[in-house]
């Protein structure tokens, strides 16, 4: 299944991060992960979903260059090929969506998908224990003196939540929250610190008020799942 989100963007202004304007003043959704093929030139026609996979996927005879538009996850990319002999190192791409892939292509024999090679920060909470309750993920970076925060919500089953590009190196202090969405509970609150490496890796240094009841996995491009491993609330 593709998965949408709704846009947050952020700016950097003299330094500081600011909260940008939406997009639009319409909730828009925004393909995240993965890329939807269509059969007709400016997103029109049959629809043909698919995650990251990070194999060469080549396409069934009655699909063979019949896909001539595109809408590519924000954090994702595409490569492909023309013919279903052309050589791997050999290929087109795209990180953005696309009305007519044809103009460049001419034809789309196989298709690889792939995570970005970006600065966006992505977080999405995981209920390991499988409780079928619905959580919510509430974090606030903090930024500097002036306090400036910016909050990123998301719940379980949902995809990622995306903030942009943090043009910062220093370590931004990070607090956290997990609620029970039906009762309005809390499990875990605590806090963590977000900074870049050298390269443009996110990490995250847990600390010491990072919440026990949930474990940090990075599952690599910047990406971040909080699993819930307990889920007893708060006394």
């Amino acid at each position: 299944m593709i998965n949408y989100i709704y846009p947050i963007d952020f700016k950097l202004q003299r330094g500081i991060l600011l909260k940008s304007t939406l997009r639009s003043r319409k909730m828009v959704k925004e393909l995240i992960t993965g890329v939807t093929f269509f059969e007709g030139k400016n997103y029109q026609g049959k629809s043909h979903d698919y995650q990251e996979l990070d194999k060469i996927i080549s396409l069934p005879s009655h699909l063979n260059d019949k896909f001539l538009s595109m809408k590519v996850g924000k954090l994702s990319k595409v490569q492909a090929w023309r013919h279903y002999n052309d050589p791997e190192n050999r290929y087109y791409e795209w990180v953005v969506d696309t009305p007519d892939i044809d103009k460049e292509i001419r034809g789309l024999s196989k298709f690889r998908v792939m995570q970005k090679d970006i600065r966006l920060i992505a977080l999405r909470i995981i209920d390991d224990t499988h409780s079928d309750i619905k959580f919510s993920l509430t974090t606030k970076i903090y930024n500097g003196e002036g306090q400036d925060k910016i909050e990123v919500n998301t719940t379980t089953g949902e995809n990622y939540a995306v903030i942009d590009e943090l043009l910062v190196q220093e370590k931004l202090v990070t607090s956290i929250y997990v609620r029970n969405v039906n009762t309005g509970e809390y499990i875990g609150n605590g806090s963590f610190y977000f900074s870049y490496d050298i390269h443009g890796i996110a990490t995250i240094d847990e600390g010491l008020n990072f919440p026990r009841n949930l474990k940090l996995v990075h599952v690599g491009k910047n990406r971040f799942d909080f699993h819930i491993i307990n889920t007893t609330p708060i006394a």
